[in-house]
């Protein structure tokens, strides 16, 4: 039985109601339970990281010969751009690039926030989670807003909370998030779907498992998150890995953040069958990549809110209010992205997210978007089209976290929670209680104060239960 958590924070405090279920075994293998492999390509990336990061070679012959990969591995494994940044006490992100094809941009990004015990030499711990970014952002810019925001501590977001709590934070920037804003020539997105970024999200998990394998973390499987529309590619990974043997699996526990994995009738999957269309037409008209307007919309409300750019009739401010705090995603259903204030029936402020953060989360969003991943991942959502990355999900097995905010997807993420095969599946769904156009939304997740009492800690229990040996 589906177990529902739902936090409810008022003026009289916290409460939380919870309903038991028939408990399964954590299916993330304890170090050592199992052999484990890894093809070339990963291994060489692997090495080429540690090489680069200067990360010690901490496991012993024995089991780098468990995990099925030679020390020192050499291939085609072009990695650049590294860095390390501190963020603050003991806790730093690690960055690199990793080149997964010919293409000047067929590059994604790796990431790792993790406590270190000295610089450069991340700690051991068996705790881990991987996660996939959604739309217009990229990992740092979800997991550590205040690393890209002048006027909060960098030290705020989930990335910096989950680290400093011993868990090895890990994270994929896909290819299209890092295109620049001076690219003009969009034309090598046109095939850059549901295949491609599942493709290199398997790379990255990968390269990050066999790395911790490397420094001595143990070969424990890896918790995946993924947030927005990164859940129809992360369910992808999760649903290939069904048909693997165990030893070739990467994947121990899966949390979808605020997005349904099928919808299957109401106003959210109406929206969705559209979008999946119009953007389709696009891809067929030759569209490769969309600009995004999280930059532009932050430009408008700061420098001039009271002007008319956006929107002819609707000043700059009222017009980014409404679209980011008003249910205009998906008409009919009460999603949206930020909560707010409202007067007279609009929105007129913020309710929980800082305001200087808001607009700096904005102004630091991603450049570009492929059309054809817009019309994939809402036609996989939608199941408009045949795919065989939703096959298998009766015959996923894993720990399930549904974490979905009461002004997010909300209930329109159980039918899809209810076609997976898991024993072990938990909501987590966060309230800050009133009337739901003003509840807790889908971007608070990472960006209100409230965040870490209602989501970040939770979050941390349940990676901890679901952690071998803990």
């Amino acid at each position: 039985m589906q177990r529902c958590i739902v936090i409810l924070v008022c003026l009289v405090g916290l409460l939380t109601i919870g309903c038991s279920k028939e408990q399964e075994p954590a299916s993330l293998a304890p170090a050592r339970q199992e052999a484990v492999a890894f093809d070339a390509d990963v291994q060489a990336f692997a090495s080429t990281v540690m090489e680069q990061a200067g990360w010690p070679l901490e496991a012993t012959a024995e089991e780098m010969t468990d995990a099925g990969a030679a020390l020192g591995k050499k291939g085609p494994a072009p990695v650049f751009g590294f860095e390390r940044t501190h963020i603050a006490g003991n806790i730093a992100l690690y960055t690199l690039r990793l080149r997964v094809g010919p293409g000047q941009y067929d590059v994604i990004g790796l990431n790792r926030i993790v406590k270190e015990k000295r610089p450069f030499q991340p700690i051991k711990t068996a705790k881990s989670l991987f996660f996939q970014h959604g739309s217009s952002k990229t990992f740092v810019g979800m997991m550590l807003p205040g690393v890209t925001s002048p006027t909060t501590p960098d030290n705020f977001g989930m990335g910096y909370f989950l680290a400093r709590n011993d868990v090895d934070v890990w994270g994929i920037d896909q290819a299209w998030a890092i295109v620049p804003a001076t690219e003009t020539n969009t034309d090598f997105m046109i095939d850059w779907g549901l295949a491609r970024q599942m493709n290199d999200l398997r790379t990255a998990v990968g390269v990050a498992r066999l790395t911790r394998i490397m420094t001595g973390c143990g070969n424990a499987k890896m918790i995946l998150a993924g947030y927005s529309n990164g859940v129809p590619t992360t369910i992808s990974l999760v649903n290939e890995e069904t048909q693997l043997p165990t030893y070739l699996r990467n994947i121990g526990g899966y949390i979808p953040i605020d997005n349904a994995i099928k919808v299957d009738a109401g106003a959210m999957k109406d929206a969705l069958v559209k979008y999946a269309t119009d953007y389709s037409e696009f891809v067929a008209a030759g569209n490769g990549g969309e600009m995004v307007y999280f930059a532009m919309m932050a430009d408008a409300v700061r420098n001039n809110p009271d002007g008319y750019d956006l929107l002819a009739g609707v000043t700059n401010l009222d017009y980014v209010l409404n679209v980011v705090a008003g249910p205009t995603l998906f008409p009919g259903h009460p999603f949206h992205y930020w909560a707010a204030t409202w007067t007279d029936g609009k929105p007129t402020g913020l309710r929980f997210t800082d305001w200087e953060l808001w607009l700096d989360f904005l102004a630091s969003g991603t450049a570009w978007e492929p059309y054809i991943w817009t019309a994939e991942w809402c036609g996989y959502v939608a199941g408009t089209f045949d795919t065989p990355y939703d096959d298998h999900l009766g015959e996923i097995r894993v720990p399930i976290l549904n974490l979905t905010p009461a002004g997010g997807y909300a209930d329109a993420t159980f039918y899809g929670l209810s076609l997976l095969g898991s024993r072990d599946k938990e909501t987590i769904m966060p309230s800050m209680g009133g009337p739901v156009e003003q509840e807790f939304a889908h971007i608070d997740l990472f960006t209100a104060p409230e965040a870490e009492l209602l989501v970040w800690r939770p979050l941390l229990r349940w990676i901890r239960s679901h952690t071998p040996g803990f």
